[in-house]
């Protein structure tokens, strides 16, 4: 399982699988074995780079 956290209390943790177009709430540990995209989002400023595992 991968499991994820932002330092910043107002932040989101969105992820998507790579050939997805929408993104999803993160709210429990990602399989360690399926591809995903993700990255923090905090309205009113700019989105994080995009990581991919």
């Amino acid at each position: 399982m991968v499991a994820g956290e932002s330092p910043l209390f107002d932040a989101i943790i969105i992820w998507k699988k790579p050939k997805d177009s929408v993104w999803n709430i993160y709210d429990k540990p990602l399989r360690k074995n399926i591809p995903f995209e993700a990255k923090a989002v905090r309205i009113g400023y700019e989105e994080s780079e995009v990581l991919v595992h």
